[in-house]
């Protein structure tokens, strides 16, 4: 499996304590994300479509 950010690869760990890591830090930013996008709707008076 690939995937690509930034132009670079990213490395799929075969560790389960750093796979589970990655898990984390992706989960962290998908919060992070949709908790801006909830901000950037509310800042646009628009409500949020869930």
């Amino acid at each position: 499996m690939e995937a690509r950010q930034q132009g670079q690869e990213l490395a799929i760990p075969t560790d389960t304590q750093d796979r589970d890591t990655l898990i984390r830090e992706l989960w962290d930013l998908i919060v992070k994300q949709d908790e801006a996008l909830d901000r950037l709707e509310r800042l646009l008076g628009m409500e949020a479509e869930d």
